[in-house]
């Protein structure tokens, strides 16, 4: 992956990208969740999401694993979902990423999803777009551990490079983004 990803790099310079902006410096935090200790998954008031809910920008909140509302409230408080958050899948199928809207009360995420909050620095939607992008999965490939059950640690989050481009042309991309992924939610909104 190695030789993969430093060609990548040295073409998106060749198009303009001014810098290769680690991830760490577009966060104002970044944690996993946990399942509580000897918790049932079967009870609970609020909706529980592990890798199998978040795909490449989407996230599904129907799932039937549940957590108490006291433990979303206590040990689980700083993995409450939020509008903006990003989800990034960090064990099992890692690397999809997805967009945190319209969450309608109370959810959590469990220890193989990482919660990342974003500072404004970079357009949300573009850096969606970048660790959504071939670019962004040959990153994560070579990061990850585990060859049958990868991981990609939280130390090893903050290392993904994000390549920065003119203000103008990441804008557009993020608008792109944002316009394709919701006219797709709504294609399939209108299928069903």
């Amino acid at each position: 992956y190695r030789e993969e990803f430093y060609a990548a790099k040295r073409r998106l310079k060749k198009a303009g990208a001014i810098r290769f902006v680690p991830m760490d410096e577009l966060l104002t935090s970044l944690t996993n969740g946990h399942t509580p200790l000897r918790h049932n998954l079967e009870e609970g008031e609020v909706p529980f999401l592990c890798a199998e809910h978040v795909t490449n920008f989407q996230i599904s909140f129907d799932t039937e694993k549940r957590v108490l509302l006291e433990h979303h409230k206590s040990e689980l408080s700083n993995t409450a979902l939020r509008d903006g958050d990003v989800l990034l899948t960090i064990k099992g199928r890692v690397g999809n990423s997805a967009l945190v809207d319209r969450v309608g009360g109370p959810v959590n995420i469990n220890q193989d999803v990482a919660l990342l909050r974003l500072n404004s620095k970079l357009p949300t939607w573009y850096v969606l777009a970048f660790i959504n992008s071939a670019f962004g999965q040959l990153q994560v490939d070579q990061l990850s551990t585990g060859a049958i059950n990868p991981f990609l640690g939280l130390a090893n989050v903050r290392r993904l490079e994000i390549p920065e481009f003119s203000p103008e042309l990441m804008q557009r991309i993020a608008d792109q983004t944002k316009k394709q992924v919701e006219c797709a939610r709504h294609a399939k909104t209108k299928a069903y």
